[in-house]
Formats: structure tokens, C-alpha cells, sequence
């Protein structure tokens, strides 16, 4: 009661357990439909227990003691919306005991989510936003999420919108604004400007002198100007209400705390921007263009999904990984941008029907964080109700705990996430988009192989149910990881699963001569790059050539195509043995056919069978070809190995019920020594662009000049 410290505490607690149902006069209500705003695990029992100090600021004791308190109170989940702002580390001399006891059998239930942090990328806080070639680390994912057993969440931005939007030619336009005067204040129809410029004094003068801004929605471009400049130079024109348009693709949050207008002002995306020059009236004015045309400002709540699951883009505030250690962190990636949910300081609500002020939209892996400790309950409470696993498969309840067969659930079937189909790091988006669905809907658990949470080099294998496979740094460039996992089948039918893998690295790029690591990922190319093999126990022979489509003695990818002309009708299929060419075994030969064709390694199957309530494991190694070495040799430091492994299953019953479901397991590890990269720039890209390098003060060509004064 005596702290001022906001509202960010009752936001997170309402994205993990606001309830379903909310009262309204003497009845109830679904909140879903009223206030747009439902917990993840709705109705659940929330221990709050506070950590933080009356100004601010949590001392890790205390927020230890809290988990301790947590487990001895039996919570099925924690969660930590905190975190330190420089790079963090794995392991914690000072707690690392209790670290441990996270994992205890005292502690079989409770998954600790904590979130990664809100610093982007280390690049994205260099003058030109990128690392050069020779630097590797990316990191800036802050303690506690980097410690080994909390389960470090990345955020990704919402694929929905709620808010009170404006309405233009039928389209809501849904904004971004800061502590102020709300602009829904001003609910009602005005004609609008649009001033094609950034908002200084002579923009608003021009084009005030042809048409006048006095009582009109203004927007004006982001860019050079502060926000709180491009509303100040406004204040004399009068306008209604600004609005400022993002530059780039995403949201922004603008700081207005010199702001001393009392219009209200907000941000709108770039994508709506281009909308409303695309069909507003356009003019011409010294210079200036602009636009004009009428725009509704409301203030009833609502709710829409705007953008597909499969588009699903990582926030950029996230903060990526790894620690040094180059165990995986983040490990996994839910929603925190642009999150709608309680705000806690504000007790009024307004007589419109579906608005309230008791709610609001707020940003952050603050947000991702509750969002998996809910998700995390909703699992526990699936775990249990499944007859507790023990009837269903009873030596994957004899050999791990809850905690460990929620994180596997998980993590194994969140969705590995893309951009315009290519992988998003893995260092910045760990196991992928948690589905909470898929994880209560799947027909097997995945545990990965054990190695007592010591990482040793080439052969990482989680612990504690965390599906991902860790190899640390291959400092003598050999290019071959091995890691291995178990399938438990938890239904009473034969289980059939095909496997494939997916390799990556961080992209290079070159700039006026010199060579930086880009943000977006280069696919490795599967056969010519790298080479897997996958052998499941129980497995006595393993054909080595079971796909001679086109009869020459061996299986390649001349069989793969030989499918495809089959297909197209290129081939009539006559010279060809279109018995083999059933790759997955379905009746049909179809392009995936061609495809695991294409993926087939010889002496390794890829195919396996799980027996119904029983397990089989799985021996993975991924060796990097001459090619594909000699690909990441041009990385002066060596490169990222990155990818996935899928495990899909395609299993139907005899009744015909689908028991598909697929798993897939994060990928990491380093071909070359991650800590070979000087601490120290080698150059600026400044001497780099004017030729004025300078030689490094020791003679070797990756440590800086150094130069001392004394005096």
C-alpha cells in the first residue's frame, strides 16, 4: 500500500490467472467477451509474494526466498518478471544450491518461468547495428532467466489486437500511446492531416498556412525529432490529437514526459500509415505533402486476430542469448508484445458498454514470463488428470517428475519460428512459440538423454525435461554432434514416427568492405553440408538402399526426382520401381515421398516405431561435410550451429482416430572456440570506410590499438 511502483505486478498476474468469469452488478459475465481479457490458466490460486522494495529494486535473496516458500506452499508454477539489464550468467556461486533444489525431488512439480529480458540484441546497441564477422556474441539476456534451471522465456509480439481502435474506411487502427491523456478521451469522427514530414515547427507551419490543423487529428512521421519535440512544436496549431508513424515495421512506445500539450498523442504502425496515404485525398503545399480525410476515434473495447500463428514475429526487445557457458537461453518463446491485461492502479470503470480502464496494453517479456507459468499450470493440471501417466506408461512416471514431462511437453512441441521462411536464431527464440494445445494433445513425451547437466563438448543433453540439445564449442573444427532422446508412448496403440533435421547459421553480410553477422539465419544444406544419422534402439539391420526408384543400384536424389517427373507426368512410370518409392508408407506416392527420398542417409533409418504404453530411444549425429566445413571456415571465428530436429508421427487407430502429433528439439552448439573473438574492436567501421585503421598496438591483427596518456 505504501510503495508507487505501478501497475506491472496485477498485469503479469492477470496474463497468468485472470479469471474466466467476472462479476457485473449480481451476476457474472464472460471476461472474455465483456473485457477481452482471460488469464492462461484461468481461476488458478495466485500466491503472491512480494520481492521488491517500496522504491523499487529486488535483492536476489529475496526473490530465492520467495521460490523457497513457493515450493514448501505446493505452487504448481512460479514466475519472475524480473530480471538484471547487463548479460547474465548459468550458474550462481551464492544460490547455487538452491538452484539445485529447484530440480530436487522436494520440488516435483513446480516450473520456474522467468523472463529473458528486454535489451534486443548486443548488435542492436552499435552505432550501425551489427557485429562484425570475427565477434560471435549476441548476448544480452539477463540474470536470473540465464540460470540453469529457471525456464528462460523470449517474447513474441501478439498475433491479435485489443484496444479501443480508431476506425478508418471500415479498418481498425490500433495505436500505441504512454501515460496521458487517453485519445480515446476524445471518442468521435474528425478530419485528419497528414503531414508526409517529421513534425518541426515549419511542417505544421506549411501546411497549416493551406489547410488548418485547428481541431483536426494530426500524424506526422517518426524519425530524427523526439516525440515529445513533435508534440511540443504542435501546441500552437491546436490540433485535436497527434499521432506519430512508425518508420519501421513493429510498435513503439513513446517517452512523453516533457510533453506539455494537453492534446492526446499516440503511435500508429508503418503498415497502417501506408494505408492511410494509399486512399486518403493527397495535396501538395510548399514543398509538403499531405493527406486528408476523417477518421473515428471509439471507446468501446475490442479484440481481433490480425495476423496468422505461422507469421508469429519475435519482439524486438527480446533479449537474445547464450551465456557463456553456450547452454541454450532463452529456451522458449511466448506472447509479450503488446499484451492486453489488468492495470492494477486504476480501480474506476467507465458506463461503456465493453470499455474499462481497469485494463490496458503493455509490452515485455515481463509479459512472456506469465504467459508460460500459466501455460505451465494449465499442463500440470493435464499431467495429473492423464491418470497421473503411471497406468498409461508407467516408466515415464517412475523416471520423472511432473516438472520434468510439463517443461518436455512444452518445449518438444512449440513451434520452431520463421520469417519469410527462414529459421529465427535459435539463440534468440530457444525451443520456439509455445502451443499449449499441441503439449496436451500429443500421443508420446520426449525426454532427451541424460548427462547429469554436465555439458561436454559435442555431446550436449539437457536435463530435467528440457528438450534440447546442447554441444558447446567444437574448438577443434571436427564438425561432428551427437545427442540422443526417448519416446514414450502414452496411448495403447503402435506409435510410427519419421525424423529430419534442419541446420542453420547466422548469415554474413558485406558492407563497404568488410564483413558483419547478420540477424537472419543461412540454411545449411542437408547432404551437401551435413550428413544425420538416426538409430533407434531395438533396430538388427538397416537397409542401406531401400529407395532405388530408377533402378541404378543406389538410393540418391536422382530416386527424389525421379518421383516428382513421375508425378508431373514427365515420366509415365513405366521404367521406374514405384514399389520402393512409398517412402512413408501411406499407399500413395506423393511429394513427400520425393522429399524424405531426397533426406534418406544411407545405413541410418529414419523411421521408427514406438510400441503402444512402451518407449524407444533414438541416437542422433549430425556430421558437417568437407563442404559445409569449409562453408563456415569463411567465419573468421568460427559460426553458430543451429537447428531442429522433428520427430513426427503420423499414427492413426484402427478406428480411425489420429494420434499425429509432432515433437521437435532445439539445436545449438559453436563450430570453432566461441572464445577465440578479442574482447577488444580490431577497428571502427569508421577507419574501416576511410581507410584510417590503425595497427593494433601488439601486432596481432585481432587486439586493438591501444593508446596511453600519461600526465
Amino acid at each position: 500500500l505504501n510503495d508507487t511502483e505501478g501497475e506491472h505486478g496485477s498485469h503479469v498476474a492477470g496474463i497468468a490467472a485472470a479469471n474466466r468469469y467476472i462479476k457485473s452488478g449480481s451476476s457474472y459475465v464472460d471476461a472474455a467477451e465483456n473485457v477481452k481479457a482471460v488469464g492462461m490458466a484461468p481461476d488458478a490460486q495466485l500466491l503472491v509474494m512480494k520481492v521488491f522494495g517500496a522504491g523499487g529494486g529486488a535483492y536476489d535473496s529475496d526473490y530465492f526466498a520467495a521460490l523457497e516458500d513457493a515450493i514448501v506452499l505446493g505452487a504448481d508454477s512460479a514466475n519472475l518478471s524480473l530480471g538484471g539489464g547487463a548479460p547474465g550468467f548459468t550458474y550462481a556461486n551464492e544460490y547455487q544450491d538452491v538452484l539445485n533444489g529447484l530440480t530436487s525431488a522436494n520440488n516435483d512439480k513446480m516450473v520456474v518461468t522467468i523472463s529473458a529480458g528486454n535489451s534486443g540484441s548486443a548488435s542492436d546497441h552499435l552505432e550501425n547495428g551489427y557485429l562484425y564477422a570475427e565477434d560471435v556474441s549476441l548476448h544480452t539476456g539477463g540474470s536470473p532467466g540465464t540460470f540453469i534451471n529457471s525456464l528462460g522465456t523470449a517474447s513474441a509480439d501478439n498475433i491479435g489486437e485489443t484496444g479501443k481502435p480508431l476506425v478508418y474506411n471500415g479498418k481498425n487502427i490500433y495505436y500505441t500511446e504512454s501515460d496521458g491523456t487517453p485519445l480515446s478521451s476524445i471518442a468521435g469522427t474528425y478530419n485528419f492531416v497528414y503531414i508526409d514530414a517529421l513534425g518541426a515547427t515549419e511542417d505544421y507551419q506549411a501546411v497549416n498556412s493551406a489547410v488548418s490543423l485547428s481541431g483536426k487529428i494530426v500524424i506526422v512521421n517518426r524519425g530524427e525529432l523526439t516525440f515529445v519535440e513533435k508534440g511540443n512544436n504542435a501546441i500552437d496549431y491546436k490540433p485535436k490529437a497527434l499521432l506519430v508513424a512508425n518508420n519501421a515495421p513493429g510498435t513503439i512506445s513513446m517517452q512523453l514526459d516533457d510533453y506539455t500539450g494537453t492534446f492526446p498523442m499516440a503511435s500508429i504502425t508503418l503498415a497502417d500509415a501506408k494505408l492511410i496515404k494509399e486512399t486518403a485525398t493527397k495535396a501538395t503545399t510548399g514543398g509538403y505533402t499531405y493527406y486528408t480525410g476523417s477518421i473515428t476515434v471509439t471507446n468501446a473495447t475490442t479484440s481481433e486476430v490480425t495476423t496468422s500463428r505461422e507469421n508469429a514475429g519475435i519482439s524486438d526487445f527480446s533479449s537474445w542469448g547464450v551465456p557463456g557457458s553456450l547452454l541454450m537461453k532463452p529456451e522458449i518463446t511466448a506472447p509479450g508484445g503488446n499484451i492486453y491485461s489488468v492495470y492494477g492502479t486504476n480501480k474506476t470503470k467507465t458506463g461503456t458498454a465493453g470499455g474499462s480502464d481497469q485494463y490496458e496494453l503493455m509490452s515485455g517479456t515481463s509479459m512472456a514470463a506469465p504467459h508460460m507459468a500459466g501455460v505451465s499450470a494449465v499442463a500440470g493440471q493435464y499431467v495429473n488428470s492423464k491418470n497421473s501417466f503411471a497406468s498409461i506408461n508407467a516408466a515415464l512416471k517412475a523416471g520423472y517428475s511432473r516438472r520434468a514431462i510439463v517443461q518436455s511437453l512444452l518445449m518438444s512441441t512449440a513451434t520452431p519460428m520463421k520469417n519469410d521462411g527462414k529459421y529465427l536464431p535459435t539463440i534468440q527464440q530457444g525451443a520456439g512459440l509455445v502451443d499449449v494445445s499441441a503439449a496436451v494433445s500429443a500421443s508420446s513425451v520426449l525426454m532427451m538423454g541424460q548427462n547429469d547437466d554436465t555439458l561436454t563438448a559435442k555431446t550436449g543433453q539437457a536435463a530435467d525435461g528440457k528438450v534440447k540439445a546442447e554441444f558447446g564449442d567444437d574448438s577443434s573444427r571436427e564438425g561432428v554432434y551427437s545427442y540422443s532422446f526417448s519416446l514414450y508412448n502414452i496411448t495403447s496403440t503402435n506409435l510410427g514416427f519419421n525424423l529430419r533435421t534442419d541446420l542453420f547459421t547466422q548469415a554474413l553480410f558485406e558492407d563497404e568492405g568488410e564483413l558483419f553477422m547478420d540477424h537472419a539465419t543461412t540454411s545449411l544444406a542437408y547432404g551437401s553440408d551435413y550428413t544425420v544419422s538416426y538409430v533407434w534402439s531395438g533396430t538388427t539391420s538397416i537397409p542401406t538402399n531401400p529407395y532405388d526408384v530408377d533402378k541404378d543400384g543406389d538410393t540418391d536424389a536422382d530416386d527424389a526426382q525421379a518421383v516428382l517427373d513421375y508425378l508431373t507426368g514427365e515420366n509415365s512410370g513405366s521404367a521406374l520401381n514405384l514399389t520402393v518409392a512409398d517412402a512413408d508408407g501411406d499407399g500413395s506416392v506423393t511429394s513427400y515421398d520425393a522429399y524424405l527420398i531426397l533426406n534418406f542417409v544411407p545405413g541410418a533409418s529414419t523411421d521408427g516405431t514406438v510400441p503402444a504404453n512402451g518407449s524407444s530411444s533414438v541416437a542422433v549425429t549430425i556430421a558437417l561435410t568437407d563442404a559445409g566445413k569449409a562453408k563456415l571456415d569463411q567465419y573468421p571465428c568460427g559460426a553458430y550451429i543451429e537447428g531442429f530436429t522433428y520427430v513426427a508421427c503420423d499414427t492413426q487407430t484402427a478406428e480411425g482416430v489420429s494420434l499425429a502429433h509432432e515433437h521437435s528439439i532445439p539445436l545449438l552448439g559453436f563450430y570453432g572456440s566461441w572464445t577465440d573473438p578479442s574482447m577488444f574492436d580490431n577497428t571502427s567501421y569508421v577507419d574501416t570506410f576511410y581507410e584510417t585503421d590503425k595497427i593494433p598496438y601488439s601486432g596481432n591483427s585481432v587486439t586493438n590499438y591501444m593508446e596511453v596518456t600519461y600526465g
